[in-house]
């Protein structure tokens, strides 16, 4: 899948070296050979339509084989804010639901609703600290504790979204997780 995609001729427009914006971003552990992931910068598609209303979208899928030629893949929204009024719900929200429905599911299901390519795994991640949490050495438990009540836990609680024959929740991250091998 990753050979086919960097070919493609729409798709290998919007492949990129990281995911990153403004120091929030996930990094790729340096022992998943290069040949083995691509990240795809999924707003760059959309603002490369010139479209009269831009589809709301994610900021990169990372498509990662794993040793059993399996894939993982990776959606990731990166917000770079200082507060929790930094972001809407439901503008975040839909921004999954158009990379999982109109990305993934319509405009390239030849690649990630194919019999070809057995996508194992799907993780939804919104990264970002608006509570300052990373630089205050928090634990997850700590980090889990600061979030109740607030806009992260609401967009958390939202309604799972349909992928293949399982569903799938939004995860929270602080920035800069590190994707590890499958």
């Amino acid at each position: 899948m990753i050979s086919v995609i960097r070919n493609h001729p729409v798709l290998k427009e919007i492949v990129v070296d990281s995911c990153i914006e403004n120091n929030v971003g996930a990094t790729i552990s340096p022992n998943i050979n290069k040949d083995d992931f691509i990240i795809l910068k999924i707003d760059n598609y959309y603002n490369s339509l010139f479209l009269a209303d831009t589809p709301k979208s994610v900021d990169c899928l990372i498509i990662l084989r794993c040793e059993d030629n399996t894939f993982r893949l990776f959606i990731i929204e990166l917000r770079d804010i200082k507060n929790l009024a930094g972001f809407s719900v439901k503008e975040i929200y839909q921004k999954f639901k158009t990379t999982i429905n109109d990305f993934l599911r319509e405009r390239f299901n030849e690649f990630f609703f194919s019999d070809n390519y057995d996508i194992k795994d799907l993780k939804l991640l919104f990264i970002t600290d608006p509570l300052n949490m990373q630089n205050r050495k928090y634990t997850l438990n700590q980090i889990k504790n600061r979030t109740k009540g607030t806009k992260i836990e609401n967009l958390l609680l939202m309604r799972p979204f349909k992928f293949g024959n399982r569903y799938y929740s939004i995860s929270y991250e602080v920035p800069n997780p590190i994707i590890q091998k499958c």
